[in-house]
Parts: structure tokens; C-alpha cells; sequence
């Protein structure tokens, strides 16, 4: 299989593990400020121990191929090879000639400089370059997701994100390095991150020095997420990302709201019908002078509760050191949101009792960050007990039942008015919760699967609960009320890192990582888009387009195109929901120089009985890289060479070079042509037809043993058909014994003709034959070998460990052991003689 490219790499740990930070935490890199190959190794191999209190983690197939050889050099090779701009790390780069045997193998194109610390990367790199791949989703939903974490998440370079942690933790500025690196190890883009602090500094005026005050990034992180120039900026906040803030700053409903027990029925008795800003006056009198309802009874006035404009003022202006908005920015927001119409249980759609989520809608396979309480009130508050009555979630006064190991889990909606645990369907996902800690953050995946029945399309509706259990699996009984989720499906996202993996002069091959987020739907096909970068941009004129086409692949060979080009690209993914946004331009893809132009025909200098010396006129009109030189032999009325077409490299761009391995005594042209990067150009006119040198003549060829005998071969073999230019005299026969004991001195002979006998050899002893042609011009190289053959047996060893023991006066026996040599052959009997002793 192919290596895995980053994206891939980093969607295989995702699949293990909720955040980057986790997969660092379980390969034991936290402390570690350089990383080396068997670290990398570690945190694509992490192994799956047992689910932490606050981390479920998902297993997958990509455990074992995640952290293969290949996959682990692929990304050491990635982290070594140059980068362009100031995120280069300039004191941990690599050296592939040090490293240790195999690692060199899939290293050969990185360009490495030498440095003390051989073979190790920095973790800062390690983590720009998996946050590189991440794909984008915006301050807003990256700031409302990590809210969710709280106090028990943070630690290590990610403290700054705490609004919980330590006043004194606070007293220093938070650096570019350490908000991108905690950025990163929660999930988001490392290229956005850059975006981001780059923003907030450029928001309060101050110099670029590289630091942010923490209260600026946590006043950003709560009351201004939205960057100016984005294309969420002037969308306000949805109620389900204000909830998520509420809860950060507050704790509970009930204290953000400033509620008791009698607030709600007194708002609800006696507070009139709000008006909204935008409401005509006349539409507001009209629907006050229907009458009012008769006062509600306290149940149902808590069901039908809304907060007012003053409680709302109360809740988005936050507290001491929490500070929510600023008092201009609360009282538009608190007099926007006193007018929406949905009571305070579908206000904030996210929310349940004892669980909240960033959002209710999510696409398959997505992670949910889920924040839970285990207080007697809940996120609620003591003010709010009614939205949790009717649910069999137990008294929100007393002491929850929750059996020693708990879990929130991810079911199908029950349909029935039977809310009871004997009913509940198949949990697809759950995630383990400390019964000891009062608040706490969980793990969840969205399910893969959308519809339900034979053939039906009608969506299946889940929900999230935290139930009682003693084992993490099996439910006891429910602990919260349901939180409903939906899971659908939507179009792709764009893919990410587009680049030429390959060019030519009239040729690019774009290559694409695919995208992070595939929509929750396989991506069918991806369409790309080409033009030429200097004669517009793609939005504004088609006719700049030159190339536009879908592929199924992740790579596309983009021709014809004009050499010394520049073009760029960008790509988009199609599934079965649609098609997705383009991707963001690529730089700029150069071709390759046009291909050299031919050369003059070479000429031959001077010739030696192997070899040949030629010499051409170089290339003036483009630049060259290297020369190559085609060998033909040629024909003569008597006999064709054996060698045939071959075709040499030259390296360096020297218009001389000597072309060696030629046959003596033959013919020969030779054809030159010019590369550069782009490739070679075409051959030049042949020269004019030499000859080498007299020489040794060619080996023979087919050495073959007819017969063996316990001291002599019997050998065969085809005289050369090249013999050199002067006549074969006579040949000679080299026999090397084989032994896996230890070397077996050679014999040789001469001999006239084949076949020929030779003598000398050691019985039952294997030997391999070369012959070498002779003739006046001198003894030509040997022969390939031929098969290992055998001498014939011989006689075989004494046995050993003779025994003898007087059974009888007139009689003895004897035991010996068999010889450890049987000269070859199985033994037939034994001779006994026996001598008599004085």
C-alpha cells in the first residue's frame, strides 16, 4: 500500500482518539520537545488502553496502518523537507545519511542539512504540520467547542483557553507559539490559528510583538468570536452558542437569569406581552387588546417562561472577571434576544438537565463534545426544576443514583411514551463518566447510519442521555433527560494542500489531500479547475480557464500546457448530497523549460578494445542537466553483435564521456541526446561507424558437466561467438568446490576443445565450472557458472565410538557409532577385525 499523506494520517489518529492532545497523551509526548522516529512511531501507534474518565476513545482498522514503516518515514520525510516562511523551525532539521539502516529508504528526495541532533524533529513542527491539514472551521465554532472542555480539560500549553484557570496563570502573556501549538492540539487549522492571533492583535491596537494579554483572548473567546471580514461576522450569535457561554461564565440557568422560585410565576402574572423593536406598534396594541390568558398554574408558567430584557441585560453582561459584552454591545443583544417567542425549554435546544452540546445538528462520524454536570440542580439551576419532571431523570434534590462507573450514551430516540431502560434500542456510542467530579467533558461520535427500515428514507432520531451503570455499558436506569440530536448528511468539503507532484514542459500532475470533512458521504468524484496564472483569475474569466474535468483519483495529469508557465488550481468535491465549495487557489505551479533541441552528431575521439571516447557540441539554447549516449552496433557481413541496443547516462553537463562495456573487434555509432528538468530531447544524427581495439575474446557461453566421476568432470560448452579479432587457441576450465564449511581450493586446466575432462577434483565434493576463451591477444573473462554438480562417493569415514564388553568366554560385543561422512553414499555393511593383544 501506498503511504498515507498527512491528512490521511491525521484522520486515522482522530479515529482513535478526540483531540491531537489525547493522542500525545496516551504516546507519552506531552513532556517531550523533540521527537524522533520511534516517537512518531508511538503516537501513531498509541495503544488503546483503558478510556480515561473524560476521553472515549473510537478504535478503528487504521490502528495497524496508521503506524507502519512507510507512513511513519512519509511523515518524517514531510517534517524535514524545507518549509517557505517564518513558521520554519531553524535549529532541528535532519541528516538522512545518519540514519539508522532503514530509515534512508523513503528519504532519498528530501533536501537535509547537517545539524547536531540527527535524526530528531521538533515537536512544534510535528504538531504545525498535522494542524496544517486540519480543516478550517472558524473562531466561532473552535472558541464555542472549546468553552465546553472547562477546567479538568485544560493543561500543559493550552492553559491560556481556561476562563477557570489560576489568576496568577493569567499574569502572563499568552505567545503566538503557544496559542497556535494549544490551538492545534485541540483540532483546529494551524494556518487559521496564525489567522486568529494575527486578528486579536490587530483588534486592540497594539504592536505586533508576538503576545496577547489572556484577557483579550478570553473576552474574545467568549463575547467576541466573530472576526471582522469573515463571513460569519455579521451573523449574531444562535441561542445554542450563547447557552455554551452561559454556562462558561455562570454555571447554571438559574444563576445567569438572576431567578428564584417566585420570579418566573410573578413575570409571568403580571409582565405584559413584550414588543419587539421591528414590530409595528399598532400589531402590538392590537394582540393586547384581545385579553390575557387567565394567570398559568406554577407548572405550566415555568414551561412557558421567557427571559425579559432586564434578566437578559443581567445574564450577557456576565461577572466579576467573566465578563460576557460590553454594556453598549448587552442591551442591543439583551433587546434582540427579549423578542424571540420560544419558551425557555426550546430556547436553547442544546441543553437538557444535566448535558449540552455546541450544536443539535451534525454531519456522520462527527465528534460531539459533550459537557456534563452531576450537581443536584443542573445546568437548569434551582429555578428551573420543571423542565426535568416527567422524565424518570430522579429528584433533582437528592443525591443522584449512579452506580459506580456511569456513562453518557448515544441512542436512537425512543418513540413510545414509555421512557423506561427495558426499552431502550442499541446504544451506538458511549462515553464514560467519573462518578466523583461534580462537572466533567465527554467524547462522542454522530453515527454513520441515517435511515432506517427496508428501503425506507425517513431519518432515525437520536438522542444523548447519561445513565446509572455499574460497568460503563450496561444502562441501570436514566440519570438525565434525553438531549435530541439530528445526523445528516451535506455536501463535502473542499480538499487541502494542492501541489504538482509532477512536471514536465508541457505537463503538470496536481496531487490533493481529501478533505477532512467529507460531508458525512463518500466523495464520488472531485472536479478541477486549471488556468494560466498571468492571464487572469478563474472567477472572472473563463477563457483564462485551460483545463476543467473530474477524476475520480486524487491526482490529475493536467495537458497540454506551455512550457515555462504558471498556473494555478483548485478543486471541489462531489458526493452523493451535491458539490462542494472550491478549494482555495493553489500558489503558483510552474512547468517545466522546453525539452533540449537536438545536437549535432557525435564523434569518436579514440577507442580501446572495451571502450569508446566521444566528444559533441553542447547544447547552446537551453539549459542542460545531463547527456545521455544511445550504442548501436552495426551490422558487418559476417556477424551482428550480441549486445544490441543500449542506452548510458552521462552525469554533468561535460561534452565528453567514454562509453564503456564494448565488445573487441566490433563496429559500432553512436547517437547523443540533451535533459533538463523537463526531460530529454531528441537523439542526434549517428556518428560515424568505428571499430574497438583487438582484444580477449568473449567468454563462452552454456557450461554444462556431462559426467562426474570421484576425481574428474566431464565438461561442455559453447565456443564465443565474438572471438576478440584473432582465432580462439584453447580455453580454460576453472572448477570451484562449494562448501558450506569453508572455502574449497579451485582447480584448473586447459583444454583445446569441448568437451574436455578435468582432473584434480576431491570426491562427493560440490563444484561450480567457469571456462575462460584464450587466444594471442590474451585470456578473455570467465563464464558464468553453471550449475553446482558432485563428484562420485568414495569411501566413507571410520565409524567412532567403538565399544567392545566380554558377554562370553569365547565371545565379544560390540557397539560402535556410524561415521559422521558417508563419502556420498548409504552404507552398505561394516567389516569387524579383530587383533589379538599380548
Amino acid at each position: 500500500h501506498c503511504p498515507l499523506s498527512v491528512s490521511e494520517l491525521r484522520s486515522a489518529i482522530l479515529a482513535r482518539w478526540p483531540t491531537l492532545r489525547d493522542a500525545f497523551d496516551a504516546a507519552g509526548l506531552n513532556a517531550k520537545q523533540d521527537l524522533d522516529l520511534q516517537d512518531l512511531r508511538r503516537l501513531l501507534c498509541a495503544p488503546l488502553d483503558e478510556v480515561s474518565v473524560n476521553c472515549n476513545v473510537l478504535a478503528g482498522d487504521e490502528k495497524n496502518c496508521a503506524g507502519s514503516k512507510a507512513n511513519v518515514q512519509r511523515l518524517f520525510r514531510d517534517l524535514v523537507s524545507d518549509w517557505n516562511g517564518e513558521t520554519a523551525p531553524t535549529s532541528v532539521v535532519a541528516q538522512r545519511s545518519k540514519l539508522p539502516g532503514d530509515q534512508n529508504e523513503d528519504l532519498q528526495d528530501c533536501d537535509l542539512k547537517p545539524t547536531p541532533q540527527l535524526g530528531i524533529v521538533s515537536k512544534s513542527r510535528v504538531l504545525t504540520l498535522l494542524g496544517s491539514a486540519a480543516p478550517r472551521e472558524g473562531f466561532r465554532a473552535w472558541s464555542t467547542r472549546v468553552l465546553l472542555l472547562g477546567q479538568d480539560a485544560f493543561h500543559g500549553p493550552a492553559w491560556m483557553l481556561n476562563p477557570e484557570s489560576a489568576a496568577k496563570s493569567r499574569a502572563q502573556p499568552v505567545s503566538k507559539k503557544e496559542f497556535c501549538e494549544a490551538a492545534v492540539l485541540f483540532n483546529a487549522n494551524f494556518d487559521e490559528a496564525v489567522e486568529w492571533f494575527q486578528m486579536m492583535e490587530s483588534s486592540v491596537g497594539q504592536a505586533c510583538t508576538g503576545e496577547l494579554d489572556y484577557n483579550i483572548l478570553q473576552r474574545r473567546m467568549l463575547g467576541r468570536p466573530r472576526f471582522e471580514g469573515v463571513v460569519d461576522a455579521n451573523e449574531p450569535l444562535l441561542t445554542e452558542e450563547i447557552a455554551v457561554r452561559l454556562v462558561a461564565i455562570w454555571g447554571d440557568f438559574t444563576s445567569a437569569f438572576g431567578l428564584t422560585n417566585s420570579t418566573i410565576t410573578a413575570d409571568m402574572a403580571h409582565t405584559p406581552a413584550r414588543r419587539c423593536p421591528n414590530q409595528p406598534r399598532e400589531q402590538h396594541t392590537r394582540r393586547r387588546s384581545q385579553g390575557s390568558p387567565e394567570p398559568p398554574t406554577p407548572r405550566a408558567s415555568r414551561r412557558a417562561w421567557r427571559p425579559s430584557k432586564h434578566e437578559w441585560l443581567r445574564a450577557i453582561r456576565g461577572k466579576l472577571g467573566r465578563h460576557y459584552l460590553e454594556e453598549r454591545d448587552a442591551k442591543a443583544e439583551s433587546e434582540r434576544l427579549s423578542c424571540l417567542s420560544e419558551p425557555i425549554d426550546r430556547l436553547f435546544p442544546n441543553v437538557c438537565d444535566r448535558l449540552i452540546i455546541s450544536r443539535v445538528t451534525w454531519l456522520p462520524g462527527e465528534l460531539m463534545t459533550v459537557r456534563y454536570t452531576l450537581s443536584e440542580s443542573g445546568f437548569w439551576g434551582p429555578a428551573l426544576p420543571h423542565l426535568t419532571e416527567g422524565n424518570n431523570t430522579g429528584s433533582m434534590t437528592r443525591r443522584l443514583a449512579l452506580g459506580t462507573r456511569p456513562f453518557i450514551g448515544l441512542t436512537a430516540a425512543n418513540e413510545g411514551e414509555r421512557q423506561d431502560v427495558a426499552c431502550l434500542g442499541f446504544i451506538y456510542d458511549t462515553a464514560p463518566v467519573d462518578p466523583n467530579t461534580r462537572v466533567g467533558t465527554a467524547f462522542l461520535r454522530a453515527p454513520d447510519v441515517q435511515v432506517a427500515g427496508p428501503g425506507a428514507m425517513a431519518p432515525i432520531h437520536w438522542q444523548i442521555r447519561l445513565f446509572a451503570s455499574h460497568d460503563a455499558k450496561t444502562p441501570l436506569n436514566f440519570v438525565s433527560a434525553p438531549l435530541a440530536i439530528q445526523v445528516q448528511k451535506t455536501v463535502p468539503a473542499p480538499p487541502i494542500g494542492i501541489d504538482a507532484s509532477e512536471r514536465g514542459h508541457d505537463f503538470l500532475t496536481l496531487a490533493w489531500s481529501p478533505a477532512a470533512n467529507d460531508g458525512g458521504a463518500p466523495v464520488e468524484f472531485y472536479e478541477v479547475c486549471v488556468w494560466n496564472h498571468a492571464v487572469g483569475d478563474a472567477n472572472m474569466d473563463s477563457q483564462c480557464i485551460v483545463w476543467l474535468g473530474r477524476t475520480a483519483h486524487k491526482t490529475q495529469r493536467i495537458c497540454p500546457l506551455h512550457p515555462n508557465s504558471a498556473y494555478m488550481a483548485r478543486v471541489r468535491c462531489v458526493n452523493c448530497m451535491g458539490i462542494g465549495k472550491w478549494s482555495g487557489n493553489s500558489k503558483p505551479l510552474f512547468t517545466g523549460p522546453p525539452l533540449p533541441g537536438p545536437l549535432d552528431a557525435p564523434w569518436i575521439i579514440s577507442t580501446s578494445c572495451t571502450s569508446a571516447k566521444l566528444q559533441w557540441c553542447p547544447n547552446e539554447e537551453s539549459l542542460v542537466s545531463h547527456y545521455s549516449a544511445q550504442v548501436l552496433p552495426v551490422e558487418t557481413g559476417e556477424e551482428t553483435t550480441m549486445l544490441g541496443l543500449s542506452v548510458q547516462s552521462l552525469p554533468g553537463i561535460a561534452t565528453e564521456a567514454c562509453i564503456e562495456g564494448l565488445l573487441a573487434n566490433t563496429a559500432y555509432r553512436f547517437k547523443v541526446r540533451a535533459h533538463n528538468h523537463s526531460g530529454a530531447g531528441p537523439w542526434s544524427e549517428p556518428s560515424e561507424a568505428a571499430y574497438t581495439q583487438i582484444g580477449p575474446p568473449q567468454p563462452p557461453g552454456a557450461v554444462t558437466v556431462l559426467q562426474a566421476t570421484q576425481d574428474r568432470f566431464k565438461v561442455s560448452w559453447q565456443c564465443p561467438i565474438k572471438h576478440g579479432g584473432v582465432d580462439v587457441t584453447s580455453f580454460v576450465v576453472n572448477a570451484q568446490g562449494v562448501s558450506a564449511s569453508g572455502k574449497i581450493d579451485a582447480v584448473e586446466a586447459s583444454a583445446l576443445n569441448p568437451p574436455a575432462w578435468l582432473c584434480g577434483l576431491k570426491g562427493n565434493t560440490w563444484y561450480t565450472v567457469r571456462v575462460a576463451s584464450r587466444s594471442s591477444a590474451g585470456v578473455g573473462a570467465f563464464s558464468l557458472p553453471s550449475k553446482p554438480s558432485r563428484t562420485a562417493a568414495i569411501a566413507p569415514c571410520p565409524p567412532t565410538g567403538v565399544r567392545a564388553s566380554c558377554t562370553h568366554a569365547a565371545a565379544v560385543s560390540i557397539c560402535w557409532e556410524p561415521p559422521d561422512d558417508d563419502g556420498g553414499a548409504p552404507i552398505l555393511r561394516y567389516k569387524v577385525v579383530a587383533t589379538p593383544t599380548p
